[in-house]
């Protein structure tokens, strides 16, 4: 099945950290099966615990606009606020592994 959108349609993207094709991300893909490459190249980290989730709030801190968020952080907690921001779970989690 063959799978289109236009230039008008909204696209979601998965929460987590982008990483543009030329960024390294050889420490925080080790054991990480929460990765997703995009065909432009482009991978989203949208794993919530280790490196990865320190790497994220780092950024996501790092770019606060004045008192507001620029991105949701909820979905790093147990008690996630955003129902939407589960989509690398659902996915794009490899069957029978188990992360540590």
């Amino acid at each position: 099945m063959k799978h289109a959108t236009h230039s008008q349609c909204s696209k979601p993207l998965p929460p987590g950290t982008v990483y543009f094709p030329f960024e390294p991300i050889l420490l925080q893909s080790l054991r990480n099966s929460y990765i997703l490459r995009c065909l432009d190249g482009i991978l989203v980290d949208g794993k919530n615990r280790g490196i990865s989730m320190a790497i994220f709030k780092s950024c996501a801190f790092r770019d606060v606009i004045g008192r507001f968020m620029s991105c949701d952080v909820t979905w790093l907690t147990t008690k996630g606020i955003n129902p939407l921001a589960v989509g690398q779970w659902v996915n794009n989690h490899t069957r029978g592994r188990r992360d540590p």
